[in-house]
């Protein structure tokens, strides 16, 4: 072990060494050089001129930059992608070491492809070498090495920084042992000796020596490498592709009676005597060093001499003899000059071009072998890639093109967006045929079964059934209870919490289920309830539904599983691709790509045929086979009205605005998957993009996420209670709100820097979290205090750094969300256990009669039998 630690410490040095020798030059050149007659330093650069070349070297690289300032935001800031970056140490923690191999790959191309790009659009774009002095031109040529060498070891900083930081935080959860620690060890050491070969590649004069000399490599390093000629033109600070001019002063422009002139002009004199005995295309190389001549194939020059000057002083204007003119000859600029540089250029750009298409496509190249983080990196060194390619065109081909391709393919992205339908929702190939309940018919139904159900029987007491044809009386000194529940949103991380939270309570409650009436989630919340209606109402497998665990073990799975490459998967290549053509493919939709992940993830975990997955059926089809499941509210918000509307398996009478809100009834035009339905209300920002639904009068609605109205799910629940509010007093109903939260911060955070602009945002972004807590508020009092029923409230004790919000969750984050769930429900102290009656009384076998109130004052219902409605065998008031 100290060996290694001795290696890898002398590996850091040497890529510090190197760095340190990069800026040891820029300083020796910005001190200038020593005059030992005088015993001062002349020539030296100032800090103002030092700022001015730094910033102008850096602002042809500023999109280049960008991608660090990304990748440092995603691996280092946000707790998803330090979440990504653990389950490359989980998979290592386990011999698994494809998403190491393809992290280690991408950062890799991303560095290369990052350093070649800057470093090429400063050469064409840095044109200042014949307009500053000697050392500022030395000092720009080191500024341009030192840039490029930043964006080559950027990459590696960024991730190596965020190993760090999920590594520290790993150690602050676990304790400090070498079983731990050795996956975190590993990965550090194998991006140190990565970064190490680059710089040593690119910075290390004697190993690069070595390297263009050996025969062995001789091929690789005559492509690699640029040979002397095309590197002392590219460094000169001209712009490769501007024209090279090298321009005299004519004789007239000395004074004659100036000695110290005259004998300036003597010095020319031999020159200009030549030059005039030479034809005027030919220039006499042979007076000049040999590194300022021109490169042959940029011959022949182009003589000038500005022997006259536009006169505007008099009208007519004409032009006057230009006394201090200037003989120039242009030599116009050959770009086939520059070989090897542009055969780089196409064999990067080619392969960024063919990897991103293969990656799109899903060809060979699978998300789910690159894994996430891969994705990333890969994407960032594709899309750099492929700038440079189209830099190279714009540039190379200036003189034929009338127009930048750049901006030609930005007009063009515009003019794609204002025809297309963005991402229209998936349809499936059934006919929309809405044979739904409506809310009252849903209710009877589903209360008839209950009431006929054996297990619920105590709940009931039945007055002479067969004296009143059939026809059930409910007994006024009964209370029954039934459980709605609200789910907020959050991406994956609410999505499991919630449904790993249901899914405890039925494994330990197993007739939980049953007493469930209604969901209303939003977001992530939508995922965790649409697993928990698979696997529990719609596609139940009864043979395995009492085995001990079962739905925690299933749930775990299922969220466990990698849903977010799927997603980047389109999101950096196949949106990016789809964006520039008018016609959209699902192919290359990220939201259908997550839904078909949660298929594909569900037909994984159950092994379900095509035509029996939940999540691949129609919405409709699933629910009609299915009518006593409970209702669900999915809610998702439109765009262009800001109502929060809704899919739903009952027809909503009674809501608000009900026609406009419930997508089902009017604005679907067709069949829908289950997996869409759900989609609806997780379009999480960045992560999915809104859905849009064409009408037949050509108008285009569209989706985002539930919570951007509110997030808890607890408006559409308090309008259902008040619909019901008739049906629960009948009934002798007493609700029981189970709301499932991620948290319950409060933490209050004050806008001081730039609050004008920052209010503006943040006063919209917070209307979200005040409607949540407002209508959270509304429905508690309204459960409690008119509905005399119970409000629970179940928030995640856990923090975003121990459960991310994120698409993807690690083990390591799965075991802190099961944790939290386990203490929840081992917490004799918190709401679930106080007020949800299953942990009042026996857990084997539930002992419902401690739940029959007979005091009349704590239930707002009928007080006389005859003040009941009668429901027949298929629940339909009389």
């Amino acid at each position: 072990m100290k060996e290694i630690l001795k290696y890898v410490y002398h590996v850091l040095f040497g890529i510090f060494s190197l760095v340190g020798s990069e800026l040891t030059k820029l300083r020796f050149i910005s001190r200038g050089h020593y005059n030992p007659d005088t015993q001062k330093y002349e020539d030296s650069i100032s800090d103002q001129e030092r700022m001015t070349d730094i910033l102008e070297v850096f602002k042809p690289t500023r999109v280049f930059f960008l991608f660090n300032v990304v990748s440092f935001i995603i691996f280092v800031l946000l707790p998803q992608g330090k979440d990504v970056i653990l389950l490359v140490v989980e998979d290592l923690s386990k011999f698994k070491f494809t998403s190491l191999l393809s992290l280690l790959v991408g950062v890799a191309g991303w560095a290369i492809l990052a350093e070649f790009g800057a470093r090429y659009k400063i050469y064409i774009s840095d044109n200042s070498g014949k307009s500053l002095s000697g050392p500022r031109v030395c000092y720009r040529k080191q500024l341009q090495k030192f840039f490029s060498l930043w964006y080559l070891l950027m990459p590696y900083f960024v991730v190596l920084l965020s190993v760090i930081v999920v590594t520290l935080n790993n150690i602050a959860i676990q304790n400090w042992n070498i079983y731990i620690l050795w996956p975190f060890a590993i990965l550090m050491i194998l991006l140190i000796l990565s970064a190490k070969g680059l710089s040593v590649f690119y910075l290390d004069r004697s190993w690069i020596n070595r390297f263009t000399s050996s025969s062995s490599w001789k091929g690789w390093s005559s492509f690699l490498k640029l040979p002397p000629e095309e590197a002392i033109w590219l460094n000169k600070l001209y712009g490769i592709y501007n024209d090279y001019i090298f321009t005299i002063r004519k004789e007239s422009f000395y004074l004659k009676n100036s000695l110290e002139a005259k004998e300036l002009y003597d010095a020319y004199a031999k020159y200009t005597a030549i030059a005039k005995t030479l034809p005027l295309e030919r220039f006499p190389d042979e007076m000049i060093l040999p590194q300022e001549r021109a490169p042959y194939d940029f011959r022949p020059p182009v003589h000038y001499a500005d022997e006259f000057e536009p006169d505007f002083t008099k009208t007519p204007y004409t032009y006057v003899s230009n006394e201090a003119g200037s003989y120039r000859w242009i030599y116009k600029n050959n770009p086939s000059f520059y070989k090897t540089l542009h055969k780089q250029i196409k064999v990067i750009s080619i392969s960024s071009a063919l990897v991103f298409l293969l990656i799109t496509l899903n060809w060979i190249i699978t998300p789910a072998f690159l894994g996430a983080p891969g994705l990333v990196c890969v994407a960032f060194g594709c899309w750099q890639g492929l700038y440079t390619g189209l830099l190279y065109i714009d540039w190379r081909y200036k003189r034929r093109l009338p127009f930048s391709v750049r901006w030609f393919l930005f007009i063009w992205l515009l003019f794609v967006s204002f025809i297309d339908m963005d991402h229209p929702v998936r349809y499936n190939q059934y006919y929309l045929n809405d044979t739904r309940l409506n809310l009252d018919q849903h209710f009877g139904l589903w209360m008839a079964h209950h009431a006929a159900d054996s297990v619920h029987s105590t709940h009931w007491s039945y007055k002479d059934s067969t004296q009143q044809g059939g026809k059930w009386v409910y007994d006024t000194g009964h209370v029954y209870p039934v459980i709605f529940v609200t789910a907020e949103g959050g991406a994956l991380r609410t999505g499991a919490f919630t449904a790993m939270l249901l899914a405890a309570l039925a494994d330990k409650f197993p007739d939980f289920k049953n007493d469930i009436y209604a969901f209303s989630s939003v977001s992530g919340g939508s995922v965790g309830v649409s697993f928990f209606n698979a696997q529990n109402y719609l596609q139940m497998d009864s043979s395995m539904a009492y085995e001990k665990r079962y739905h925690r073990n299933a749930t775990r799975e299922f969220f466990s599983k990698d849903q977010l490459s799927p997603v980047l998967s389109k999101m950096f290549y196949g949106d990016i691709l789809g964006n520039f053509w008018p016609q959209h493919f699902n192919n290359l939709d990220r939201a259908v790509a997550l839904e078909k992940a949660w298929e594909n993830d569900y037909d994984d975990l159950f092994h379900k045929a095509t035509d029996d997955n939940t999540y691949s059926d129609d919405f409709m089809r699933t629910y009609t086979a299915n009518p006593l499941a409970p209702i669900w509210f999915i809610n998702t918000t439109e765009v262009e009205s800001g109502l929060q509307c809704f899919v739903t398996n009952v027809k909503p009478d009674g809501f608000l605005f009900s026609s406009n809100r419930d997508l089902l009834e009017n604005k679907i035009r067709g069949g829908i998957n289950y997996s869409t339905a759900v989609n609806f209300s997780s379009r999480f920002p960045l992560v999915s993009p809104s859905g849009a639904i064409r009408q037949n009068d050509h108008r285009t609605f569209h989706y985002v996420d539930g919570g951007y109205v509110e997030n808890t799910g607890s408006k559409t629940m308090l309008e259902l209670l008040e619909v019901m509010r008739n049906n629960l007093r009948l009934h002798h109903i007493r609700p029981y709100i189970l709301q499932l939260k991620f948290g319950t911060d409060t933490s209050f955070s004050s806008i001081t820097f730039l609050n004008e602009i920052q209010s503006i945002f943040s006063g919209i972004y917070n209307t979200r979290a005040g409607n949540s807590d407002t209508y959270s508020v509304l429905l508690r009092k309204y459960v409690t205090d008119t509905l005399k029923g119970r409000f629970i409230s179940v928030p995640l004790d856990a923090s975003s750094s121990a459960v991310p919000m994120n698409w993807v969750l690690s083990e390591k984050s799965m075991d802190n969300l099961e944790s939290a769930v386990e203490s929840i429900m081992n917490n004799p102290r918190n709401e679930l256990h106080r007020n949800l009656y299953f942990f009042n009384g026996d857990s084997a076998a539930l002992d419902y009669r401690k739940f029959i109130h007979r005091d009349r004052s704590d239930c707002d219902t009928a007080t006389t039998s005859s003040e009941l409605p009668t429901v027949d065998t298929l629940g339909h008031k009389q």
